[in-house]
């Protein structure tokens, strides 16, 4: 009788236990929860140690096992039913787009076989770059390389976020051995100049103490060693460039935060002299922006269709320099393999979710849009390694690839006109000479104004070796492109003299090019009426709707319209097409050249009225989730939505 009694109160006394534990580990991540939503996430050490404190309390006598079991089914309900509800429904809106072919001809062009760098100031800002743009070169061959100015090492992150970007680059499909770590500082000690800014051989501290270049168990720094000056980090640009000669080059431009400016300026004049200096290289260079059009964009991704990136220049975003039209951007259509409807189960969102110490999810909505936006910055100049002289002020800045300059990022890098070419006040010819050491054909000529606004040339004349002239008239204000149709040939040389100027008038560059300039094959991606790429595409509910072929410039002569269905209908002329698709009803659209070659191809569908409702309720249901939990961190800090998130992507892909 005594063993049975014994024995029964073994198992009260561990069900007990176990009930304790329960409830325990209940509060602690209800009490985490709380603290996150301050902002003070908890350590796995200070977590254990709350779940111990936890656990003690429900050993007082006054939870008895009635009152443990009967609060564990409460709270238990409180997180269950919701997700027992939402899961199902979401897992009838999450869908992914369609696949594009791998023989698809205009991403074969646009795409293979290449060689590409691209240039990032921290570990994440690659995926603010070029995120979506990186799987398509990976998918169609391309060799790329990504290099990264800094270790990220502010706040003492740096190998963790070096490790952060080699898994998602990983996941982008670029090796571990084609990512370079120059192993410079997250910004420089605030007692000092800018790093960028030193003066030739001063050593400028990083933020955390660093004066070297240095490697971390996670990846060997490029040239470990190398000491924090300005000329060092100017050299190690030209270096891994000159080094591996890259066919094409992406590169952060001029965005607020001084690392990015250090590295969007570092590398234009590490351009420069390579330009100047050899005559033999000409890659394809664009310059996009890390913050504008990515991490401070519009959080506009639930839509019921993807949308493009907003113009730059938004009131609402942090401002930066013109010196690039919006109408003049390129535009690259993205992975469409790695968007889906719902954020949370698309690949790109996956991608971002393993720079976790940035907390780069929150921006998701932000990052992610039909398409990504560059400028190119030509390189072709027949100013570059022509003899350049001016008649006042220093001419070399006149062809030396930069568009901008700051003596000082720190105290004056809101105003970066150091770089343009002002003549001096007793100057009054105003004049800058350009000499070819043979003759040339000159298509167009280039002039970029002072990039400051308020300082304008207001014309100028240039005049050719033959004696010929033309007026340019207002120069484009803000510093951007000011082409001059010209067309000449075997031109020796000519001069640009500044008639009339407004506040302190000059130039920055000067370009001169002829017929044939460097641009990226020709490619072709479908866009709505409102100017957005469609991939996996809810046309108008009237099941008629139109499209428009971007084509990057080009015009081509002939393309065909087709769809797969019989039940939906595509004509089309020119660039213009007009689908037709019955609600309930999909396609696939497919664009085809001259040549017989696909240009693109979009899923074309129509959902009905109430399916259309039903979707959309849940995906702005899931927008709202985010915006709610993600503000507060929720997402990012805590282990069991971590969980939950995986799962539900995970599901996705099944259902």
């Amino acid at each position: 009788m005594k063993g049975k009694n014994s024995m029964k109160w073994n198992k009260a006394k561990t069900a007990s236990l176990f009930s304790s534990l329960v409830l325990a580990g209940q509060w602690a991540l209800i009490l985490d929860a709380i603290l996150v939503l301050n902002k003070k996430p908890l350590s796995v050490t200070k977590f254990a140690a709350l779940l111990a404190v936890m656990f003690l309390l429900t050993l007082l006598p006054v939870w008895t096992r009635k009152r443990k079991n009967t609060l564990i089914l409460v709270i238990t309900a409180a997180v269950l039913i919701p997700v027992l509800v939402i899961l199902p429904c979401w897992h009838t809106v999450s869908q992914s787009v369609v696949y594009y072919p791998a023989d698809d001809g205009t991403k074969s062009r646009l795409y293979g076989n290449q060689r590409v760098m691209l240039f990032a100031p921290h570990e994440d800002d690659e995926y603010n770059v070029l995120g979506g743009v990186i799987e398509e070169y990976t998918k169609y061959g391309s060799e790329v390389y990504v290099v990264f100015s800094t270790n990220g090492d502010y706040l003492g992150k740096g190998e963790e976020r070096q490790r952060e970007s080699l898994a998602a680059l990983d996941l982008m499909g670029v090796a571990g051995d084609h990512v370079i770590f120059l192993g410079y500082g997250d910004q420089s000690d605030p007692d000092y100049p800018h790093l960028y800014n030193g003066e030739p051989g001063q050593v400028i501290p990083s933020f955390v103490g660093n004066r070297e270049t240095y490697s971390t168990a996670a990846h060997e720094a490029y040239q470990p060693g190398t000491a924090y000056t300005s000329d060092n980090f100017l050299s190690n640009l030209e270096q891994v460039i000159t080094e591996y000669l890259p066919d094409v080059i992406y590169c952060v431009d001029y965005d607020y935060h001084n690392d990015h400016r250090a590295l969007c300026l570092g590398f234009e004049k590490a351009m420069g002299r390579i330009l100047n200096s050899r005559q033999d290289y000409r890659p394809l260079v664009f310059k996009g922006y890390a913050y504008n059009t990515a991490w401070e964009a519009e959080a506009d991704f639930y839509a019921e269709n993807l949308l493009a990136t907003q113009d730059v220049h938004s009131p609402l975003k942090p401002s930066v320099p013109k010196t690039y039209r919006w109408e003049d951007r390129v535009r690259l259509p993205v992975h469409g393999e790695s968007l889906s409807r719902s954020l949370l189960s698309a690949n790109a969102y996956q991608i971002m979710s393993a720079y976790d110490s940035q907390g780069a999810t929150e921006c998701a909505s932000q990052v992610i849009n039909s398409d990504k936006v560059f400028w190119q910055r030509p390189t072709e100049s027949l100013c570059y390694g022509a003899q350049v002289t001016a008649t006042s002020s220093d001419a070399a800045l006149l062809h030396d690839f930069m568009l901008l300059e700051s003596r000082d990022l720190i105290n004056s890098g809101d105003t970066p006109w150091d770089g343009t070419w002002i003549p001096e006040d007793n100057d009054t010819q105003k004049q800058v000479q350009v000499t070819f050491s043979q003759p040339q054909d000159v298509a167009d000529i280039v002039l970029y104004d002072n990039p400051d606004e308020s300082s304008n040339v207001r014309n100028a004349r240039i005049t050719f070796d033959d004696g010929t002239q033309l007026e340019t008239g207002p120069l484009d204000i803000g510093g951007a492109a000011t082409t001059i149709a010209v067309n000449k040939t075997g031109v020796t040389g000519f001069t640009v003299t500044l008639l009339e100027s407004q506040g302190q008038g000059g130039l920055t560059e000067i370009e001169a090019f002829g017929a044939d300039r460097k641009t990226l094959p020709a490619y072709g991606k479908l866009m709505d009426a409102e100017g957005n790429f469609a991939y996996d595409y809810w046309i108008d509910p009237s099941g008629s709707q139109s499209f428009t072929l971007y084509t990057n410039g080009w015009d081509p002569e002939k393309v065909t319209y087709a769809v797969d269905s019989p039940d939906c209908a595509a004509v089309g002329e020119g660039q213009r097409v007009q689908v037709s698709c019955p609600a309930g009803k999909r396609c696939i659209l497919t664009v085809t050249d001259e040549n017989g070659q696909a240009l693109d191809r979009v899923c074309i569908r129509n959902p009905g009225k109430m399916e259309r409702s039903w979707k959309m309720f849940w995906l702005r249901a899931e927008g709202l989730g985010r915006k709610i939990w993600i503000e507060k961190l929720l997402y990012d800090r805590l282990f069991l939505l971590r969980l939950y998130q995986k799962a539900c992507a995970a599901a996705s892909r099944i259902f």
